[in-house]
């Protein structure tokens, strides 16, 4: 379901475009590790056991500046489910090398690859969603809508870094190089829906009539 592991499955799909996608005929591209890294995982500007590859670290996340006020989705037997959150994920795409050549390398790589794949596609997000425990019965109505639809691709474009948040993260993991991305409108949809009361024909007023 994507609900709450859309976030992790978007992350999870870029790290699998890089990898899957490293040139073959190279050999310090074909060999490099493509991993997802947290800022607390760089130290002295280099993380544990990745010698050449590249770390996808998700350092920011704030609310779908693109499209907030997404209408609920709406079941195929009427129900309704609770509006949606969109998030924008902020990404920094770090290079790791053991020279500085291999370094540029993977680095110019990494940028001309995602230049080509600007879209990710609502298949390939669904790979990498956790399925929810299913509920007791089974609602297999919830589950199918809970998936990123046909109409729901993730929109990957390049992002500059303020300098506020360069001097930020150098302080914490120099020297890097990075560039910097961000996956806009990242839907999470509730996994329950919501009970739907029948529409208000007439309003009765008590006037008069003492309360005991």
């Amino acid at each position: 379901m994507a609900g709450y592991s859309a976030v992790q499955a978007t992350s999870e799909a870029i790290r699998a475009l890089l990898h899957d996608r490293r040139p073959r005929e190279d050999p310090t591209l074909a060999t490099m590790s493509v991993r997802l890294a947290q800022p607390a995982d760089f130290e002295g500007g280099k993380i544990k056991d990745l010698n050449t590859g590249i770390a996808v670290v998700l350092y920011r996340v704030g609310p779908g500046a693109a499209r907030r006020a997404l209408p609920p989705r709406l079941l195929a037997d009427g129900r309704r489910l609770p509006p949606p959150l969109t998030l924008d994920l902020h990404y920094l795409l770090a290079a790791f090398g053991v020279t500085a050549a291999q370094q540029h390398l993977a680095l110019g790589w990494c940028a001309l690859t995602l230049q080509m794949q600007t879209i990710i596609p609502p298949a390939v997000l669904n790979r990498y969603l956790v399925e929810a425990a299913d509920p007791s019965p089974p609602d297999p109505l919830l589950a199918e809508a809970l998936r990123f639809l046909p109409d729901e691709a993730v929109e990957l474009s390049p992002e500059p870094l303020t300098l506020q948040e360069l001097s930020q993260l150098w302080d914490g993991a120099r020297p890097i190089l990075a560039l910097g991305y961000v996956a806009r409108t990242v839907r999470l949809d509730p996994a329950l829906s919501r009970e739907e009361a029948p529409a208000v024909r007439e309003r009765v007023f008590m006037v008069g009539e003492a309360q005991l």
